[in-house]
């Protein structure tokens, strides 16, 4: 199989190396210092005895070259 031509491929964590593949790798950036402080803050409402708050941090799509649209034009599966 080719990349993109026969399947897209995302990576999680956009680790250094994505963009230095043979086709660099689209990936999904974490905001890991505010990752460390909402880690931070959950340690510490522990050790407290304190309730713990879950969290979503938002997340940025990094688009390379391993992603195309799909065969066919539609990028909705669904759509008419």
């Amino acid at each position: 199989m080719r990349i993109p031509e026969d399947i897209s491929l995302v990576g999680f964590g956009n680790i250094t190396l994505a963009k230095y593949f043979r086709v660099p790798l689209t990936t999904i950036r974490q905001p890991k210092f505010r990752l460390g402080m909402a880690a931070v803050d959950v340690m510490v409402n522990l050790l407290r005895g304190q309730p713990v708050e879950t969290k979503r941090l938002s997340a940025e799509l990094v688009e390379r070259k391993s992603t195309a649209p799909p065969k066919g034009g539609t990028t909705n599966p669904g759509s008419p």
